[in-house]
């Protein structure tokens, strides 16, 4: 399993220019009964109930990672999808790229290409690829070179050509574990470390240490959203950046909000943000507008569970899903949204 699951919520504050951080109003959520979600589990054929990543492909079908191995979604129902050659099945990072290729970040056990029938064509791990810093390999990004970045544990930030099978490696600073990585409409990648802050790589490849001292050096997700980026401090609420020089502009949580935000996800159909929060609540926002928040309830049909979110996304019609530490996976369609009173 990936460390800690991953992303955030922060209390409301407010950077002045050249101080510290000055109260600011606490973030405004609105809490709503959670519309109707349909739950995924060992039971629906997951092969585990900890869901680590999800990933969609050209077809449609959704794959997701999870601590006992990859299964994929068509649409009817979920199967698992066995890989052997495999020394262990525990997934912890999934990627679909553009070419339709499904990269896997195995857990203690390196990187993995898929071929186009989804069977393993080739792994890269320190016992047969020379100088492979780390065969923990946290999270996944295709920037727009085509290349692919590899996040890892304490070994900085893998650059692989897949084309030619060559790789550079940014250790970033000594020790450095990256955990999610974003890259902006401008071709500047954002680099998520565990407790060594931010880090921005620009359109020319150079990397810069961002001193945001108003966020701190932990946060738990990154996302893209109208035109600013937005973190997640593990501390807790939420910030958005303009750009790289500006102040961070922190709001905090509602005190009716269940716990802190772990994943970030955006729905481009809706132009909608979309948070997975500790507890299992889930929440949503346009911009400019207050958060609505929905709560788990432990137990009942239809409703969000109470594990920790690890993943969430929106896929290309429109659907919810929320991946959890322990409670499987659950889907917002676009038709039980609908038929809420939303």
């Amino acid at each position: 399993m990936r460390w800690g699951g991953v992303l955030l919520t922060t209390i409301a504050m407010v950077a002045a220019a050249g101080g510290p951080w000055q109260p600011a109003e606490a973030e405004t959520t609105h809490v709503e009964p959670p519309p109707l979600f349909r739950t995924f589990g060992r039971a629906q054929g997951l092969p585990s109930n900890e869901v680590n990543d999800i990933g969609e492909d050209a077809a449609g079908d959704l794959w997701i990672a999870t601590g006992a191995g990859l299964a994929r979604y068509d649409g009817q129902q979920i199967r698992e999808w066995l890989l052997p050659g495999l020394p262990g099945q525990s997934i912890d990072a999934l990627l679909v790229d553009r070419q339709d290729r499904i990269w896997l970040g195995l857990t203690d056990a390196g990187l993995a290409l898929l071929d186009s029938n989804r069977r393993l064509l080739r792994r890269w791990h320190r016992g047969n690829t020379p100088g492979w810093p780390s065969d923990q390999n946290w999270t996944l990004l295709q920037d727009q070179r085509g290349h692919l970045l590899i996040g890892t544990f304490a070994k900085g930030l893998i650059d692989l050509d897949p084309d030619s099978g060559e790789f550079t490696v940014e250790t970033l600073d000594e020790g450095v574990s990256v955990i999610t990585l974003l890259e902006d409409p401008n071709g500047s990648v954002w680099i998520n470390t565990h407790n060594h802050g931010l880090f921005r790589r620009d359109p020319e490849l150079q990397i810069h240490a961002l001193a945001t001292p108003q966020i701190g050096q932990q946060i738990s997700a990154l996302a893209w959203f109208s035109g600013q980026l937005w973190l997640a401090p593990r501390a807790g609420g939420i910030c958005r950046l303009a750009d790289p020089a500006s102040t961070p502009l922190c709001e905090g949580p509602e005190p009716s909000v269940t716990g802190p935000i772990r994943a970030l996800a955006v729905s481009q159909r809706s132009s909608e943000l979309w948070a997975g929060r500790r507890g299992g609540g889930l929440s949503r926002r346009r911009d400019g507008s207050v958060w609505v928040h929905h709560a788990p309830e432990a137990g009942a049909m239809g409703a969000l569970p109470t594990s920790n979110t690890s993943v969430v996304r929106v896929d290309s019609h429109g659907g919810l899903w929320s991946g959890s530490q322990g409670d499987g996976l659950v889907l917002l369609s676009p038709m039980a949204r609908n038929s809420q009173a939303w």
